[in-house]
């Protein structure tokens, strides 16, 4: 994954469940989002200590507290709240809400193979070569015999069938976070 990928990634899925916890951690309005920024940070600058396939959230989390800790010891300030029960309330939250979220994943991967399966033959082979095998827009172009253009068309308009295609699922089915 590029580096700019990865940062993107984890700040747009973990800022809003982030912020939450450091701010209930510190109870700090002015500086809560500077500590957030600080843990993005270090988790960036640590990222090749990640081991994927582990839970990116627990490691995101330590680092939070630990950022959290140092903050509240230079201040020489005592947390808000008793530390140890809103540290574990939150993790709980958190785990649960990780919990739904793969939950909600699993579905939504399910409904991809299923409209993948109501492709015709022709449109799924584009959209294997492209995301299955990684191959280029251009590689595909040549393999297939088409011109460019008419592929990356295509394949544009084959995504939003898929799009829709799990749409229309969705909107048929509780939603696996809400319950709705």
């Amino acid at each position: 994954m590029s580096e700019s990928l990865w940062a993107r990634t984890a700040i747009e899925q973990n800022r809003r469940w982030l912020s939450a916890y450091v701010l209930t951690l510190t109870g700090d309005l002015n500086e809560y989002e500077d500590l957030v920024q600080e843990t993005l940070r270090i988790a960036y600058e640590k990222r090749n200590s990640y081991q994927p396939g582990t839970n990116f959230s627990a490691w995101l989390k330590t680092i939070a507290r630990n950022v959290c800790r140092r903050y509240m010891e230079e201040r020489k300030r005592l947390p808000l709240l008793n530390y140890e029960e809103a540290q574990a309330r939150l993790d709980q939250l958190i785990d649960e809400s990780e919990q739904r979220l793969s939950a909600f994943e699993e579905i939504r991967k399910q409904y991809l193979e299923e409209c993948l399966e109501e492709l015709n033959k022709k449109s799924r082979r584009l959209i294997m070569l492209r995301y299955g095998r990684g191959l280029s827009l251009k590689q595909i172009a040549t393999l297939t015999g088409r011109k460019l253009s008419n592929v990356t068309v295509t394949i544009f308009r084959i995504r939003a069938i898929l799009a829709d295609c799990i749409r229309r699922k969705e909107n048929n089915q509780l939603h696996p976070i809400t319950g709705v």
